[in-house]
């Protein structure tokens, strides 16, 4: 028998098959069929006619159709995707935008950094735009140096889900300087080695810098 599913004024109609038992039956709405419903409100509508001659119709049903999805982004972290150790010591906020979602709602962002993957929760603005959550303090500063993964998820009242993930370089191994001994002892007298040149000062670094 027939199952016919309207949508939006437009009406598809699918082959059922009744069961070896004759007490129940399936059918099938094709992906391509069912990717393509309109947002909103279908009915679905059943008839079986026996041997006889004798018609029973189903109560109709009543579908929702949700198949616009939230979105989700994540904000350049730190402005950079860069994490530094001055950064790191003051936390690091995580932020993004965000619809489809209740305002207020909570969703998780994990980090992955050196195989630790660690999950804190994320707050929906007010106005069910934006999103934020911290790496607080103690976990930024234990990030190794390298490469790290931030990514989120988030669920829809009907479902439906949106992801995002942002690479981050972690960086909070900075450089370093010294200052040698000046003149062999820390002593400046006079006269100058070369007055016209002054004092020469000198020591190590290490690292990058600008």
């Amino acid at each position: 028998f027939n199952v016919t599913v309207t949508d939006n004024g437009v009406i598809k109609t699918y082959v059922a098959t009744v069961n070896t038992a004759g007490n129940a039956w399936t059918a099938t709405i094709p992906a391509t069929d069912a990717t393509a419903l309109a947002n909103g409100t279908a009915t679905v509508s059943a008839q079986v006619t026996d041997s006889n001659g004798n018609t029973a119709s189903a109560t109709p049903q009543t579908v929702t159709v949700a198949e616009t999805g939230p979105t989700l982004t994540i904000a350049p972290v730190d402005g950079n995707n860069v994490i530094n150790a001055a950064e790191a010591a003051a936390g690091v906020a995580l932020s993004g935008t965000v619809s489809g979602v209740a305002a207020g709602s909570l969703f998780n962002v994990t980090v992955t950094d050196n195989g630790v993957i660690k999950t804190y929760v994320a707050t929906v603005n007010g106005a069910g735009t934006g999103w934020s959550a911290t790496i607080p303090a103690s976990d930024a500063t234990a990030l190794a140096n390298g490469t790290a993964t931030v990514s989120a998820q988030v669920t829809d009242a009907s479902g439906n889900q949106a992801s995002a993930s942002q690479t981050v370089t972690v960086a909070e191994t900075g450089p370093t300087v010294t200052i040698a001994v000046v003149e062999g002892n820390n002593v400046i007298n006079a006269p100058l080695p070369d007055p016209r040149l002054g004092e020469s000062l000198s020591g190590s670094v290490d690292g990058t810098l600008d």
